[in-house]
């Protein structure tokens, strides 16, 4: 009988034993459609540690949808940032969200950046016509390098922008490949449609530190517009973001004066730079200028006024520089010479 009653108790606290290894658990159940749960709730459930998990917690997470690129509308309102006050371009839209408290995705258009607090998928309405374009926070910026090949409109190879500069800082054209200014530029791996960008300088020979592919305002020039019926320009040279870069990356900003450029470093004449003029096509890897006229009544401007035909001619009379102009055939007659429009393509290396 003793052994007996040895043996119940024994096994009493064996059972009990097993009993106190038994532990709630607090779970976060994944994102399940056919449960109709919500990320972030919160469920308590026992668990024997001898024992396989319910189902209900081995659901596999969602696969995210990541999008880059995408033209349409959002279906919510976001906040504007700061258009006047920040660089806005599709790297620094990027930056900007990423930089954001709750940023999950951004959009681009010509009035600055938009910021989300929610991923893409489900919150825009596609417009293959939009001019806005929308990207996840994750979307990648692909990085590709290159020379600046230039041709004539009829495809005769002009050169390439050279690494070196001519004695006023400007940018010279060379026919050696192996003398060829390599260029960076930052984009997102979507669509062939043109982009923003800035071209950032990798082998300069002069004004390393100056690392923006830059027009400056010609020394001729009467202001800072180009068009129609002038001959003003600008030429191309060096310039950095630095102090004012708020004012130089811009998108749709004027040239201006603050700007440090390699011209107005060699001649000490102050003239007015910008960078923020490029677009890249991701398909043919044209590279094309926009100029951004000055306005005195910016309130009634129409597009048009601000944004001028932009031509990039080579000025074989001024030792060979890169300028652009809006009016080639004034600019021939002020200047006496034949300056020919060229087409810059991006020839990766």
């Amino acid at each position: 009988m003793r052994l007996l009653a040895a043996l119940g108790f024994l096994a009493t606290v064996l059972l009990l034993v097993s009993a106190s290894s038994w532990e709630p658990k607090v779970e976060e159940l994944l994102f399940n459609p056919k449960e109709n749960t919500l990320p972030g709730r919160q469920v308590t459930s026992w668990h024997h540690p001898n024992r396989k998990r319910d189902s209900v917690f081995e659901q596999p997470r969602r696969p995210r949808v990541m999008s880059c690129g995408l033209r349409g509308k959002s279906r919510e309102n976001p906040p504007r940032a700061d258009t006047k006050a920040t660089a806005w371009k599709l790297r620094k839209c990027s930056e900007f969200c990423r930089n954001s408290p709750g940023c999950e995705s951004w959009s681009f258009s010509n009035k600055g950046c938009d910021i989300y607090n929610a991923t893409l998928e489900g919150n825009v309405e596609t417009d293959p016509k939009s001019r806005t374009w929308f990207y996840d926070l994750e979307c990648p910026l692909h990085t590709i390098t290159g020379a600046l090949r230039l041709t004539k409109e009829d495809g005769t190879l002009v050169g390439y922008v050279s690494k070196a500069f001519n004695i006023y800082g400007q940018q010279v054209v060379t026919t050696k490949p192996a003398n060829a200014l390599r260029v960076l530029i930052r984009i997102p791996k979507k669509g062939c449609i043109a982009k923003d960008v800035d071209i950032h300088k990798l082998n300069a020979i002069d004004y390393q530190e100056l690392k923006l592919f830059s027009p400056v305002v010609g020394f001729s020039s009467t202001n800072i517009s180009i068009g129609d019926d002038s001959h003003n320009y600008a030429v191309i040279a060096a310039s950095s973001h630095g102090m004012y870069s708020f004012v130089q990356t811009f998108r749709l900003s004027v040239a201006n004066h603050r700007v440090d450029n390699s011209f107005t470093r060699v001649t000490k004449i102050k003239k007015e730079a910008e960078s923020a003029i490029w677009t890249l096509d991701q398909c043919s890897l044209e590279v094309k200028p926009q100029w951004v006229n000055e306005i005195l009544k910016p309130k009634w401007a129409h597009e048009d006024d601000f944004k001028p035909e932009t031509y990039l001619i080579h000025v074989p009379q001024s030792g060979g520089v890169l300028a652009i102009t809006g009016d080639t055939g004034l600019f021939d007659k002020t200047f006496e010479g034949t300056s020919p429009t060229v087409k810059m393509t991006l020839e990766m290396r």
